[in-house]
């Protein structure tokens, strides 16, 4: 009997020999020689949402896997065994924040009739409009321009109709046809990015309809936050009322009461993780809340991810729109492609040259009544979550240099311009 297990034993451990060289054999053969590479053998597997914990979605697994591999294997040259290693580290880390995430609520829901709240514990409170004010620039409330002809009428509680002509820059198709004309004037790129000629054909993007049907009775716009402990110059550290989520419920209550859209509002941190702040991983940690909500509301067509910028101390971002200080904006947009490697496949975006005609619109809007309003558009070199929907766009809004009220002022003329491009009057 112990001869027959020592034999068992020793055959084990030659399977074990055998197969441990095939591995290597496989590595040595296949990887050496780019046969196949490492990407390749990824898994991919679809989400599903569970009481407890959400799988890893096919993107989840790419921006888990597939760009962590690259980076490891082509720039700080590890292993792919240290590589595999460090991506099972990660999805231990993803899968505990999921985990710590998954059962709280964090949606804001703006109906234009009522506000619903959904607080962490699941319960609802309902507030009707009418009966009562929601902050909306409280020194505005009673102001209505008399001449509603003019470009920018103010319709009170900081809700402004644009009309006509603005008193700003218009700019031609024949111009904008010049690539190298709006590249330079709209544009701003980093050495990181690259954007080809055919990215912005002018035309193309100002043709492309970006107005929806207003239906009041289900979500039509998300707003949310990858970044939400971005502060101004003086929020209060970790107070959602005093940073960039602030920012946003006014951005959510003017679409919603002024202009009549019915708007969820994510105010979920997704760069603040088990008391630590850490933004490498927040649109990765992003991207799980999205695609849930998104699968839950399928009738949202608009996704704005509103941030702040990061500026020197010595620059002050601000424009005077109605009378008041105002941060400057940026519309943000991702390419998918970067100057060293071409085009990133892992992160495609299907949506991208609908991303491009929504920021644009936005910005030659803003340029024709709020000059000074906008900074040129900022076009990346990754994907940023905006492959989600069609009308996708980032929007930073001043920076650590702006007080908050100056970036709450900034959503005015920015709800002004989405309602006139969600209208159908954005292109030229």
């Amino acid at each position: 009997m112990k001869r027959i297990v020592v034999i068992g034993k020793i055959k084990y451990g030659r399977k074990i020999g055998i197969f441990l060289a095939a591995v290597f054999a496989f590595y040595v053969i296949f990887f050496s020689f780019k046969i196949i590479t490492f990407q390749d053998i990824f898994i991919y597997f679809n989400k599903s949402a569970g009481e407890l914990v959400y799988m890893l979605t096919v993107r989840e697994m790419e921006d888990l896997y597939t760009s962590l591999a690259y980076k490891n294997v082509s720039v700080s040259k590890k292993t792919v065994g240290e590589t595999f290693i460090d991506s099972v580290n990660n999805s231990i880390t993803y899968y505990g924040y999921v985990k710590e995430n998954v059962k709280k609520n964090y949606l804001v829901v703006y109906d234009p009739n009522k506000i619903v709240a959904q607080n962490s514990s699941g319960e609802t409170e309902s507030t009707d409009v009418k009966q009562e004010t929601t902050g909306l620039s409280a020194d505005n409330n009673t102001q209505t321009e008399e001449n509603e002809d003019l470009p920018v009428s103010i319709q009170g509680n900081g809700v402004m109709k644009l009309s006509g002509t603005g008193s700003g820059t218009v700019y031609s198709l024949e111009s904008l046809s010049d690539f190298n004309f709006l590249l330079s004037s709209l544009y701003v790129v980093p050495k990181r990015a690259s954007v080809l000629e055919s990215d912005l054909n002018a035309s193309e993007l100002l043709s492309m309809d970006m107005s929806i049907k207003k239906d009041s009775s289900v979500p039509q716009i998300l707003i949310y936050h990858t970044h939400s402990m971005e502060g101004f110059t003086d929020s209060i550290e970790g107070n959602f009322d005093t940073n960039i989520v602030s920012v946003g419920t006014y951005l959510a209550k003017l679409l919603s009461e002024g202009y009549g859209y019915n708007v969820i509002h994510c105010t979920e941190s997704f760069d603040y993780v088990n008391g630590k702040l850490d933004r490498s991983k927040a649109y990765t940690y992003a991207r799980t809340s999205l695609e849930q909500i998104l699968a839950d509301n399928p009738t949202i067509e608009v996704v704005l991810d509103i941030h702040r910028d990061g500026v020197n101390e010595n620059l002050h971002l601000v424009s005077e729109v109605n009378g008041k200080q105002t941060s400057q904006i940026m519309f943000f947009n991702g390419l998918s492609r970067t100057s060293s490697g071409g085009d990133i496949d892992y992160l495609y975006n299907k949506y991208k040259k609908q991303n491009l005609a929504f920021s644009l619109q936005l910005k030659l809007l803003a340029e024709e009544y709020f000059p000074g309003f906008t900074r040129k558009n900022y076009l990346d070199a990754y994907q940023y979550n905006l492959d989600l929907r069609e009308r996708s766009v980032l929007v930073e809004v001043g920076a650590q240099t702006n007080s908050l009220q100056e970036a709450k002022n900034a959503m005015e003329p920015l709800a002004a311009l989405l309602d006139r491009v969600l209208s159908g009057d954005g292109g030229i």
